[in-house]
């Protein structure tokens, strides 16, 4: 293979990375039941931690951090921390980004899938939801797939993967002129987050499944005016 090839190639693969699914624009949506179904992947059924102590400082003061950073996150607490979250609670969390979308932009009437009736399933799926810890970041990484499907032909007419790795500092507020270093600001944020009471600490996890659901919404409102401008 050519080195022109190799490229053009290297595109194809990107851009089939990076598409999904948009034939709203060959549907009535407007003013339609639709019903929603939120699941969890093998994957998610759990949130993973992720953990990451090595550095190339081999200093007094890096080992002495490196020695408290371990004892924060001993076995016994990640395991505490994985059976605290709801990762069903965080999927329920992402739809709504979907609910509200679909609800402003296509005047939507969101019914439960047993009351019948329903045109349109909006099934939202939690891929995976990953806490990722080293001495450089702790950031909660989730990614969530959505597609929404006409019943009638159960045709799947729209879906989209929206991926988030979202720095736990920006859900922990710290004031960073109280730590001499990055690495002693992680371990204070991970000391908030290991004291959290569980309903505390899912409506941390969750805001990061908000920046989530926001931005499957936000990918649903271009496609619809896409769509519209087609028309």
């Amino acid at each position: 293979m050519n080195k022109k090839s190799y490229i053009i190639f290297a595109l194809l693969i990107l851009l089939t990375a990076c598409s999904h699914t948009n034939k709203l624009g060959e549907y009535e949506l407007r003013s339609k039941n639709y019903a929603f179904r939120n699941t969890l992947s093998s994957n998610a059924q759990q949130m993973t931690i992720n953990i990451n102590t090595s550095t190339k400082d081999t200093t007094d003061i890096a080992e002495t951090i490196t020695s408290i950073f371990t004892d924060v996150v001993s076995e016994s607490k990640k395991n505490e921390l994985i059976e605290a979250v709801d990762t069903q609670n965080l999927i329920d969390n992402i739809s709504y980004g979907m609910y509200d979308a679909l609800e402003t932009y296509l005047n939507a009437n969101i019914i439960q899938e047993e009351e019948g009736n329903v045109d349109f399933l909006v099934e939202n799926n939690l891929n995976k939801c990953n806490l990722n810890i080293s001495q450089s970041a702790v950031n909660i990484y989730v990614s969530s797939f959505t597609r929404i499907i006409d019943l009638a032909t159960a045709t799947v007419i729209w879906d989209n993967t929206e991926s988030k790795s979202v720095p736990m500092s920006t859900i922990i507020s710290t004031d960073k002129k109280h730590f001499n270093s990055q690495s002693e600001e992680y371990i204070f944020i991970l000391q908030k987050l290991f004291s959290l009471s569980k309903e505390e600490l899912n409506q941390k996890i969750g805001l990061a499944g908000d920046y989530v659901g926001r931005g499957m919404g936000e990918t649903l409102r271009q496609d619809i005016a896409e769509s519209n401008r087609k028309e």
